[in-house]
Formats: C-alpha cells, sequence, structure tokens
C-alpha cells in the first residue's frame, strides 16, 4: 500500500487533479490531506468531488481539519444566521449535506505506524506530552486551546527572547477570536462580543501570532523532538522552494500552490525513502501576506 500525502489546496481542484494522476492511484493506495482543501483557491467544491470520486475505485481518502474547516464548522454552528461570509455561504450552498458533512467530520490527526508518520495541519508546541483527542467534538469541548494551536500554530518565540506584545482579542459567542497586532486597524467587536487590549509577556518558545512573527523566531517543528513520530504538516506557506521542508522530525507540505506556487506531496511505502511529488500552479489565484 502506498500513501500519498499532500499539502494545503486551498480550492486548487486542477492542481490536485494532475497530482493525483501523476501519483496513479491503485485500489487500497491512501490520498492524505493535511487540511486546509477549502477557500482561497478558484474551485473549493472540485476539491472535495474529486477525492470523494476516488473513493469510488478503492483508494482510501482521508484529511484532517485545517484552520479553514475548523472556521466553517464553528460558523455553522453559530446561532446567528448570518454569520457565514460570503465565500463560506457559497461553498455551503454548492456542496450537498453528504459532502459537506465529509469534508467537517475529519480528525485533527492521524497517525500511520507502518511508516511512523503522523499528519497534522498546522503544529505542535515542544513541550507536549499528548496530543489532543483527535476528534474535534471531544478536542473542542475539553481542550480548545490546544486544538486551536494544532490548527494555526506557524512560528514560536525564537531563543533569548522575552518582549511584550500588544495583542487584540475578541470573541463575540461565535467561537473566533481575534489576535492581531495593535499597529492594524481596530475591528468593530462582533454582535453580542467585546474586544479586549492587552499586554502580553512572551518568553522563548512561546505561541506568536502571525502579525508577531519578527526576528530571531524559529519555525517550531525545529525545536519539534520527534516525539509523536514523524509529523507531516502544511499551514505554513514555504515559499519559493521546489521541495517539502524537510526538518529533523517534521516535513511541511505547503508550498503555497494558491500563491502560484507547488502543491507539494510525499509518497510513503514501507521499507522505502519517502519521495517528493510536486505539481506547478497553474496561476497565482491569491496574494501571500497580510
Amino acid at each position: 500500500m502506498r500513501t500519498l500525502i499532500f499539502g494545503d489546496v486551498h480550492g486548487c481542484a486542477s492542481e490536485l487533479r494532475a497530482l493525483i494522476a501523476a501519483f496513479d492511484p491503485r485500489p487500497g493506495d491512501r490520498l492524505v490531506s493535511v487540511g486546509d482543501l477549502i477557500r482561497k483557491g478558484p474551485d473549493s467544491p472540485g476539491v472535495v468531488r474529486t477525492l470523494r470520486g476516488w473513493t469510488e475505485r478503492g483508494v482510501r481518502v482521508e484529511h484532517v481539519l485545517g484552520n479553514h474547516e475548523v472556521h466553517l464548522r464553528r460558523s455553522m454552528r453559530s446561532e446567528e444566521g448570518g454569520s457565514l461570509e460570503r465565500d463560506l455561504r457559497t461553498l455551503v450552498e454548492a456542496l450537498t449535506e453528504e459532502e459537506l458533512e465529509w469534508l467537517l467530520r475529519a480528525p485533527l490527526h492521524l497517525h500511520d505506524p507502518s511508516v511512523d508518520a503522523r499528519v497534522i495541519h498546522a503544529g505542535v508546541m515542544p513541550g507536549w506530552t499528548t496530543l489532543p483527542d483527535p476528534d474535534p467534538a471531544i478536542a473542542e469541548r475539553w481542550d480548545a486551546e490546544r486544538m486551536d494551536t494544532m490548527v494555526r500554530v506557524r512560528s514560536l518565540a525564537g531563543p533569548g527572547q522575552r518582549r511584550r506584545v500588544t495583542k487584540v482579542r475578541g470573541d463575540g459567542g461565535r467561537g473566533r477570536t481575534l489576535d492581531l497586532a495593535l499597529d492594524l486597524p481596530l475591528p468593530k467587536a462582533p454582535p453580542g462580543g467585546h474586544l479586549e487590549i492587552a499586554e502580553v509577556e512572551v518568553e522563548e518558545g512561546s505561541f506568536l501570532g502571525l502579525r508577531e512573527i519578527g526576528a530571531g523566531d524559529v519555525n517550531w517543528p525545529t525545536l519539534y523532538d520527534g516525539r509523536f513520530g514523524h509529523l507531516y504538516f502544511g499551514h505554513q506557506p514555504f515559499l519559493k522552494v521546489d521541495a517539502p521542508m524537510r526538518f529533523p522530525h517534521a516535513t511541511g507540505l505547503d508550498l503555497g500552490c494558491v500563491y502560484g506556487g507547488w502543491l507539494a506531496a510525499v509518497v510513503l511505502e514501507p521499507g522505502r525513502e519517502p519521495s517528493p511529488l510536486l505539481v506547478a500552479a497553474e496561476a497565482e489565484y491569491s496574494r501571500w501576506g497580510f
């Protein structure tokens, strides 16, 4: 049995089809996504239908939840009828109930002991001794902070760091937390919610929001010691490279396809070294930045 683990697709259905064609799945093989199948790119429904179509050919198809799927889950649970952003509402309307359930019922992480591989979306913190429950409903109820970390973390405060950052936080009862640098325009509080401005001290190894990353900070895999096996992850786009980003105990598979880069994957087979497989993006569908 071969396994293809591939990076963030973000609606790039044409590139996904080309990647799968290059892999040439046979019955019993597996296709595994690191999450963020949807948003930003041109054809999120096409991504879902492409993957589900392979299950009818005897190929196992699995994925973990990315931050965009988690956001969709929470937005759909909201009591506010108009809480879905326009692109999410369009996606929900385009998918059948069965397709939507398939998209959102995925676990937070998957483990394959035959190749000592674990698939996650974003990352883990260095001090963790266990992972959140893979069932997102359980994790969200009992371990929401670590669940959010697993689908959001990119960088940690680097060696010798000890500084204060200004955070803006808000929770409108929809499971959404704003975490922005103060030099950006302050957003309005969501209906029924609030905003708080607080000075927070970050120390070496602390989780950093996207807008807090600075010189001297490090990618989380540089501090990961392999305690959960070799981790295959996405979320952090490694741009301007043409191979999966290899760390001692982790491999980054998001090479920014939606930003005009590559849709990257590795092929795993028991007893063999992982081999890369890449497909170039057909266009720059979105711009990286904030």
